[in-house]
């Protein structure tokens, strides 16, 4: 594992550390099971923030497609995270709980929308990067004829 790896994954795990260091020195660990599904949806969204770089994106608009399959799973994150405090904050100050179906019936909904967004922004990409491949063989083609066509225009 280089350096930069290290560093990499010290820098990805500052806010899990900060999170997690918050949310029991101020909350406690005793919580209802809403709260505790908010806590795991958040961290699925964390993770997914971080894999979402790793996958692949080929063309000459890679940079583009990794920068829009990051901003779709760091909207996904930021909305848990929001919901996740909201949900803590709301239970905390009522001292009642919004109910484990509610909490489960909301993140099943933001998590498939984010899956759908997400799996069809890849598909998208990958058609998008197919057919940059295709026109650059077809312009490829062109170029390689038009040289031999002038070449031979220059030998009659």
């Amino acid at each position: 594992m280089t350096k930069r790896n290290r560093l990499i994954i010290i820098l990805d795990s500052v806010f899990v550390a900060a999170f997690n260091i918050l949310f029991f020195m101020n909350a406690g660990s005793s919580h209802d099971t809403s709260i505790w599904i908010c806590y795991g949806f958040l961290h699925f969204a964390y993770f997914m923030v971080l894999l979402t770089p790793v996958i692949e994106a080929n063309g000459k608009n890679a940079y583009l497609a990794r920068l829009t399959t990051y901003a779709i799973s760091f909207l996904y994150f930021l909305t848990e995270f929001i919901l996740t405090v909201f949900v803590v904050l709301y239970e905390s100050q009522n001292g009642d709980s919004l109910g484990i179906k509610f909490v489960i019936s909301i993140q099943t909904i933001l998590t498939a929308i984010y899956l759908i967004v997400l799996l069809s922004n890849l598909l998208a990409n990958n058609a998008t990067s197919s057919k940059e491949a295709e026109h650059d063989a077809q312009n490829g083609f062109i170029k390689t004829m038009s040289s031999i066509s002038n070449l031979l225009q220059n030998q009659v």
